[in-house]
This record gives structure tokens, sequence and C-alpha cells, in this order.
């Protein structure tokens, strides 16, 4: 739990300047990385700056928060540790219901997808999204969702705690279907993931395994339903890129496979 309380306004503002600095990156910078080396530099210390006051500076300095308290698992305390391994139960059981759906549509909608995976693909897209869906549970779930606990619970938690958990699932999940904005169809899914994962979270902080989940399902999504997942101006300019800008040898890896 939160050492110190955190007063409700300056808990969504956290949120919500975060957020806004992300969505700045998006829409302003992103389009323009191809080709400048400068806005690749400016880019990646834009991340790592980012990066340390979600993943640090926020929680640990500001908040005087344990590792624990936001997802990651302690390996200094052992019964932490244990109820964290144990927490592979309920994160399969929502993995694997995802999975059961996203192959349901896949048959029912483009049930020859199953005969076209490009197996390389896959698995270049799989690998990758280990990577993003650690990142985006930390900054979705480790981040914004125990901000907005905290801040609501500071208001609320005595009157009625189950307001503060249904409000805090439900500002979340809102959050990291904007994040998605302008795909309609993502932000659908988005919204649907983002109720189960932000239940599933508040109940059982473990960052590592909402990654692998996220990494799953969107896998998934992207290869087997085979959705848009283009977001931000790069929803009407699919020719764009960043994160296969920024990284060297990304672009020439991933090649015309999606």
């Amino acid at each position: 739990m939160m050492k110190r309380p955190i007063h409700l306004l300056w808990g969504f503002a956290e949120v919500f300047i975060v957020f806004g600095l992300f969505q700045f990156f998006i829409w302003y910078i992103g389009p323009k990385i191809a080709g400048s080396v400068t806005l690749v530099a400016v880019s990646w210390l834009y991340w790592i700056m980012l990066g340390f006051y979600v993943a640090w500076f926020s929680p640990i300095v500001l908040h005087g928060l344990s590792k624990k308290d936001i997802g990651w698992v302690s390996l200094a305390d052992k019964s932490h540790f244990a109820s964290a391994v144990n927490a592979w139960k309920p994160y399969v059981a929502v993995t694997s219901i995802g999975v059961l759906t996203l192959i349901g549509l896949t048959l029912s909608s483009n049930p020859a997808a199953f005969e076209t995976i490009n197996m390389k693909g896959l698995a270049i897209k799989g690998g990758g999204y280990i990577f993003s869906g650690i990142i985006q549970a930390t900054i979705f779930f480790g981040f914004i969702l125990i901000r907005f606990k905290a801040a609501i619970g500071s208001l609320i938690q005595e009157k009625s705690p189950a307001a503060v958990m249904l409000s805090t699932i439900l500002l979340t999940s809102i959050v990291f279907s904007v994040f998605h904005y302008p795909n309609p169809e993502l932000m659908f899914f988005t919204f649907s993931a983002g109720l189960c994962w932000s239940l599933l979270f508040y109940l059982y902080p473990n960052i590592l395994l909402m990654g692998l989940s996220h990494a799953i399902l969107g896998t998934m999504l992207h290869q087997f339903v085979q959705l848009y997942m283009r977001i931000g101006p790069f929803y009407d300019n699919p020719d764009l890129y960043i994160v296969r800008e920024i990284v060297p040898g990304l672009k020439q890896l991933i090649g015309n496979l999606f």
C-alpha cells in the first residue's frame, strides 16, 4: 500500500500530464522521425526520461511505493515472491479466454488466416510484443491504474472500497482505449481487454505476467484476426513508423512481413 496519501487532483493530474506527453510524442514527433538522426536521438532521450519517471521516480521516490506495490516481483521478499508466482493461475485463465475468443473470431471471419500465417513474421511480432507488452503493462497498470486507485481511494476508500475498484478499472480502461485513437476497432478491443486486465491487475498486480498476456493476445489480434492496428497519425499514414525507425536494424529485420 501507499506509504503516504496522494491528493485526488494531483493523482489525476500526474496521469494526464504523462499521458499528454506520450500523445505529444506520437502525434507531433513520431511522424517526422524517418530520416532524422536528431529526432531519433531526441526520441531515445524522451522515452528514457518518461520511462524513468513512470517506472521509478514517481512510484518509488514521490509516492514511497515498494516494487511489489506496483507489480514487480520482489525476490528479496519470499512471501511476496510466492504469491506473485501463484498469480499465474488467474492470468492464464484470463489469457486463455482471450485466446479462445480470438480463435473463434478468426474462424468465423477469416478462417483462411490460419493457413497464411508467416512463421517468421509471427515470431518477430511475438518477440517484439513481449517487450511492448511489458512496457505497456508498466505504463497503464503499474503507473496509471495505481495512480487512479490511490487518488480515488484517498477520497472514498472508507465509504466504498468497491466504488474505488470499479472507478479505477473503468478509468484505466478508458485511458487504455483512448491511447489507441483513432482506430475504432482497436479501441473497442482495448477497452474490452482493459476491463479484464485492469480487474486482474487490481487483484493480482504483476507486470511481467500482464506483459506476457498482452503479448500473446496482441500478437494473435495482429497475426490471426489480422486487425489493422495503426494508431495516432499513423492510422491514415501506414507507411510511417516510430519503433522500426529508432531501433537499429529493426526495419531490415521486419522488411515487408507486416
